[in-house]
């Protein structure tokens, strides 16, 4: 990579991480707060914890922009962390002109949508993963959707891998660059996914190196 492509790179990081903390949206921008206040979220009436957040003044263009560069870098990676994060070459031409030239749509390629945990937990790594998610978490019959899932200090970020303008069209507000208003997903860190990985990938390590695990925490 040249000088400029890495000054470019390191201006999209830094806007991102102002403007993460400047909206609480990742865990280091809460100050001493231990939970997002309830004000700050729309809950959904039966589901304990789960809602949204309505952010309507970040720069979508913006961070739909630095997200798919932390995409890129994921995919061209020889790092055996970003292992699979893997496209087809001619998506990742396609994302290495987009992200040069600062283009982002159209956002039904690599659409991004947006997950944050409510409340704090254990403070982690975590390397991106492919995954699939249910189309409807509701209705389990209509599909699921094939993803790079990333996480950043409690902020979920999801790519959509396939390129489906419809897609785009039916998660409205949710896909980051959509328009003005973005709908955040929110669910307490208790009982979710990251929680429940993390405990499995502890237990895996102290099976691995016995007694090691907690000589790392007391360290």
């Amino acid at each position: 990579m040249t000088r400029a492509g890495e000054d470019i790179l390191a201006r999209y990081d830094s806007w991102a991480i102002e403007e993460l903390r400047r909206h609480r949206l990742v865990w280091t921008g809460w100050g001493g707060d231990r939970a997002l206040a309830e004000d700050e979220i729309l809950l959904i009436p039966g589901l304990d914890g789960i809602g949204f957040r309505k952010i309507d003044t970040i720069d979508q263009h913006r961070l739909r922009l630095s997200l798919l560069s932390i995409l890129w870098r994921a995919t061209v990676s020889k790092m055996h962390e970003f292992r699979e994060i893997r496209m087809l070459p001619n998506e990742r031409r396609r994302l290495t002109h987009m992200v040069r030239t600062g283009r982002v749509e159209p956002l039904s390629f690599f659409p991004v949508m947006l997950f944050q945990l409510s409340s704090r937990g254990e403070v982690h790594n975590l390397s991106p993963i492919t995954q699939h998610k249910r189309r409807d978490v509701t209705d389990p019959d209509k599909g699921t959707i094939p993803i790079f899932r990333f996480y950043f200090d409690g902020l979920i970020v999801h790519f959509h891998r396939k390129d489906r303008a419809k897609d785009v069209e039916a998660m409205g507000p949710m896909m980051v660059g959509r328009g003005k208003e973005l709908l955040v997903g929110v669910r307490p860190y208790d009982g979710s996914w990251q929680e429940e990985n993390l405990e499995v990938l502890k237990a895996e390590a102290e099976e691995r190196w016995p007694g090691h695990l907690g000589r790392i925490h007391r360290s």
